[in-house]
């Protein structure tokens, strides 16, 4: 067995030398082989970005950034932590969110901007008091700054103005007054409402109205004197004397000798009949109009047929008149008839309508040169007559 010599020098040179191994293992691109519990380790693959390592006994875990060029180490922030770069701090700056887990620096005006103070550039604290809600501990501002007369300002009382240096508070109105310009000095005191849930007062030939419950189709109408209110369409129409129906009456306009009493509008239905047996029939038109003025009534009738029915018996009549005719021995009211469709006997060539009295209907004739007027019967009717008929009846 050969010894050694114990050599100090040599023993020295080699420690150094492990202890630089153990450096250049704890330094690199990869994680050392061989990792203990405690033992640090530096990833110097990116330039100026290092990541220094700790290895916990299973797993190495990354503590932060080291800039070699600057000199700089960025804590990174894991599992609720915060990342902060405090590299550019100045005297004032504040610590503020800057996104998710990451916090920055801001000025105080950008800090204020965060905290909706605006971004005045300063506030000395000890100029402000807050005493049982109320600012005290300020002096009052000069007109130029907005105005003077703050500590005697009567609650619920109006400022205005008082020449060019001071503000001057005007009492307290009673209920229902307003303040209105004159044109000339200060508001004068109007008493405008009757209350201030009131209604509009009147002064000087006004009008006094409430209108506090107006709804659709409501009128302005006179109630008394001096004063107006609200009535609906169908109240008016009774003040106007007019009924009180959605159709107004009237009880006749004098026109000297003879009076105006009624006056109508409106559509009826024509109806082809047989007087024995009416029929059912089948229309492609069946309109009709009127106009009842006094006691005439005038009408309009347009009808065609698709088909007739051939269960219909006597003589062919229009039915469905909108007023009843006259009811006077011989009265017969005739009318303008245009016809298609229909077999007039040989020998004649005009259809003729007369309105018969004490009925709602209208019976068909024929008529013809130098011979006697006949009823139009139902066989002279097709699936195709058609009849346009206007005139006049007394009612």
């Amino acid at each position: 067995m050969t010894q050694s010599d114990m050599i100090i020098d040599t023993v020295a040179g080699q420690v150094e030398e492990a202890l630089q191994a153990l450096a250049s293992s704890s330094k690199g691109s990869t994680a050392p082989s061989t990792a203990y519990a405690g033992q640090l380790w530096l990833d110097d693959t990116t330039a100026n970005a290092w990541v220094l390592n700790f290895f916990d006994g299973a797993d190495w875990i990354s503590l932060g950034t080291l800039d070699d060029s600057a000199n700089s180490f960025l804590l990174k922030h894991e599992v609720g932590g915060l990342e902060f770069d405090a590299s550019g701090v100045v005297d004032g700056d504040f610590v503020v969110g800057t996104g998710t887990g990451t916090m920055g620096l801001q000025s105080g005006a950008n800090a204020r901007a965060k905290m909706g103070l605006g971004s005045m550039a300063s506030q000395a604290a000890d100029n402000v008091a807050i005493t049982g809600g109320a600012v005290s501990g300020i002096t009052d501002l000069s007109m130029a700054d907005g105005g003077t007369g703050a500590s005697s300002f009567t609650d619920g009382a109006f400022l205005v103005g008082s020449g060019s240096s001071a503000l001057t508070a005007l009492p307290v109105l009673a209920d229902g007054h307003i303040y209105v310009s004159d044109g000339v000095g200060d508001p004068v005191d109007m008493n405008a409402f009757s209350t201030s849930t009131g209604f509009l007062r009147h002064e000087h030939g006004g009008l006094e109205i409430n209108a506090g419950g107006v709804v659709d189709g409501d009128f302005v109408v006179g109630t008394g004197t001096g004063a107006m209110g609200l009535e609906s369409g169908a109240t008016v129409r009774t003040t106007m004397g007019v009924g009180s129906t959605d159709t107004p009456a009237f009880a006749g306009v004098n026109l000297g000798d003879d009076n105006l009493s009624n006056y109508k509008e409106g559509t009826w239905t024509p109806t082809l009949i047989g007087l024995a047996v009416n029929g059912t029939h089948t229309y492609s038109v069946q309109v009709g109009r009127y106009t009842r003025i006094g006691n005439r009534c005038f009408i309009d009738a347009a009808i065609q047929l698709t088909a007739w029915d051939g269960s219909a018996t006597g003589q062919v009549g229009l039915s469905g008149l909108p007023f009843t005719v006259l009811n006077s021995t011989n009265y017969l009211a005739t009318m303008a008839v245009a016809f298609g469709g229909i077999n007039l006997n040989t020998g004649y060539g005009v259809l003729g309508a007369m309105a018969t009295t004490n009925t709602t209907r209208i019976d068909f004739v024929e008529c013809g040169d130098n011979v006697a007027a006949g009823p139009i019967l139902v066989a002279a009717m097709s699936n195709s007559s058609m009849v346009r008929l206007s005139g006049s009846y007394e009612i």
